[in-house]
């Protein structure tokens, strides 16, 4: 009975994935994704536009950008992968 669970679960997290993707492709203007490899791993960056009376441009529109380290605090040690955004406004 639990493996039903489970797979409701995921169909819900997947619809909602897929909504969101959806989203992102019908209400951005344009996008540019940038990668940098090197020696010490690697970095992405992810640019979008939205259309303004779009639900992505409201939820973003009071953010603002930081220069703080997104990755301060974690312990020390090798990741495969971190991540971070700053949530300063009244985004999300």
């Amino acid at each position: 009975m639990q493996g039903a669970g489970n797979q409701q679960f995921a169909m819900a997290m997947a619809g909602t994935m897929f909504d969101g993707a959806e989203q992102f492709f019908t209400q951005s203007t344009g996008a540019a994704l940038g990668m940098n490899l090197n020696d010490k791993g690697a970095t992405t960056t992810l640019l979008a536009d939205f259309s303004e009376d779009g639900s992505f441009a409201k939820s973003i529109k009071g953010m603002k950008s930081t220069d703080a380290s997104l990755l301060a605090g974690l312990p020390e040690g090798n990741y495969m992968m971190a991540g971070g955004f700053a949530d300063i406004g009244e985004g999300f």
